[in-house]
């Protein structure tokens, strides 16, 4: 009888064990950097040949900013850097609209690693509209 008790033993712990090694806990995805244009707002429309003052507000609490960057129709503006790394920067660049019709305007936060803002329509990617002076 002691035979058979420990071999059901036996056969219930090799056939009955679930136990498998579990899956690893992801690790959280850091906060990425946020920017967004305080001025001019999404499909604004400018004269052309108007200087505007462009505003941007940029934000990283984690790791903080290093740099912000000014696109228009892709090139690259202007690019505007704390004197230190900071978790909010506030930049304004002058930019001279010109060429008249829909143009994008782009900011994009940089981290000092180098990690970006993501894209967003109509936060830190917005259309502007330039038009002849009247």
């Amino acid at each position: 009888m002691p035979r058979l008790a420990l071999w059901c033993a036996l056969v219930l712990l090799v056939t009955g064990c679930t136990l498998t090694t579990p899956a690893p806990t992801p690790m959280p995805t850091p906060d990425l950097p946020r920017v967004r244009f305080l001025f001019p707002e999404n499909n604004a429309q400018i004269y052309e040949g108007a200087e505007i003052n462009v505003d941007i507000l940029a934000e990283d609490e984690s790791a903080g900013i290093a740099s912000v960057a000014f696109y228009v129709d892709g090139v690259k503006i202007n690019e505007g850097s704390p004197t230190a790394v900071v978790p909010a920067f506030r930049a304004q660049m002058n930019w001279v609209a010109s060429g008249v019709g829909g143009h994008t305007l782009q900011a994009i936060a940089l981290r000092p690693d180098g990690t970006s803002s993501p894209e967003q329509v109509g936060v830190n990617l917005i259309l502007v509209e330039v038009v002849p002076q009247p």
